[in-house]
């Protein structure tokens, strides 16, 4: 009786134990697969911060390549165009709207371009103007004959010069822009202003 006392004990304690070493190995691996899918969300979130972060730089890199290449398209044009005129300007804002969709181009940049191209032109040629004809032209016809738009409107009274400034405008583009003659079509409504021109040009 003490023997099979002493073995149902024993067969106890092994159960116990067992039943402990499976609770504790239980709890073991459910800790360790706990830390297991802790460790794969955090390595997924670097890999998330990671990936942003790669994209950030990419569109930031494309951004300052676009704002570039905007920048030299608008000072290559700039540099070869000392007066701008309407349609080559609308034209260059297309062409960086393509490359550069957020470059801020603003018209204000044509205006003083042309306004600084004019006071050097009259100031450069300030005594060829005030020399070409038998009286020095004044600052309006001046500035109307320097203005190199596709479309100068000049209002004037009878008298005033209009003729005078038609004639002073073509011999400073042949003259002092070098554009060829043939370019160049003068055109009148009057038969005295036809002759007048025909002499003085």
């Amino acid at each position: 009786l003490v023997v099979i006392s002493f073995m149902v004990l024993v067969l106890m304690l092994c159960y116990r134990f067992s039943l402990f070493r499976k609770i504790r190995n239980a709890i073991v691996a459910k800790k360790a697969e706990k830390e297991r899918i802790n460790q794969e969300r955090k390595e997924r979130e670097i890999a998330e911060r990671v990936r942003i972060e790669q994209e950030r730089s990419e569109q930031e890199r494309k951004r300052k390549e676009q704002k570039q290449t905007a920048e030299n398209l608008l000072n290559d044009f700039l540099q070869n165009n000392p007066y701008i005129a309407i349609s080559d300007w609308e034209y260059l804002k297309q062409q960086i709207v393509k490359v550069c969709p957020f470059f801020q181009i603003t018209d204000d940049i044509a205006t003083k371009q042309n306004s600084t191209f004019k006071s050097r032109q009259k100031e450069e040629h300030k005594e060829y103007f005030d020399t070409l004809l038998t009286y020095p032209l004044d600052e309006q016809q001046r500035d109307a004959i320097v203005t190199l738009g596709e479309n100068v409107l000049v209002i004037a009274a009878a008298g005033s010069g209009k003729t005078s400034t038609i004639v002073a405008k073509t011999h400073y583009l042949v003259n002092k822009l070098k554009v060829d003659p043939r370019r160049i079509l003068v055109v009148t409504y009057t038969r005295k202003a036809a002759e007048e021109l025909q002499t003085r040009v």
